[in-house]
């Protein structure tokens, strides 16, 4: 698996791990199921797919980085720069995420988000339904 990409999809299937990969603009990199990502720096325009039953885990998200967290997914260890993104689907979990000012982390009705650390000026949406546990305000 290459570590850099820039305008063309990648993928990572069942039993394999991308680890170290930067995702430059317009790059996007989907996990599959049973498939992991370790280390993965998401830049401005570029975006992380985390599947139905794949792990994530340690990704970065620079600023206008985006990562989406499908059901059964899960995205652990997550650090959302400013104008980094992160969403979560029903059914997703992200746990020990980073939130930095002016990052976005968006769950929605039945998804999971657990050990967030919310740092000043950070954006959180929380729909109804969903479990939210462990969340430190840092002012």
């Amino acid at each position: 698996m290459p570590n850099s990409t820039s305008a063309s999809p990648d993928a990572v299937y069942a039993s394999s791990t991308a680890s170290g990969d930067t995702l430059l603009e317009g790059g996007k990199l989907t996990v599959s199921a049973g498939g992991s990502a370790l280390a993965t720096i998401v830049s401005s325009g570029a975006i992380a797919s985390v599947a139905s039953g794949a792990f994530w885990s340690g990704t970065i998200l620079s600023a206008g980085g985006a990562e989406s967290v499908a059901s059964g997914g899960i995205a652990r260890a997550t650090i959302i720069g400013s104008s980094g993104s992160e969403t979560v689907a029903a059914g997703g979990t992200v746990s020990g995420a980073t939130l930095s000012s002016g990052g976005v982390l968006a769950v929605a009705a039945a998804g999971s988000a657990l050990g967030t650390l919310v740092a000043s000026g950070a954006g959180i949406g929380v729909s109804s339904g969903v479990f939210w546990s462990g969340t430190d305000l840092n002012s």
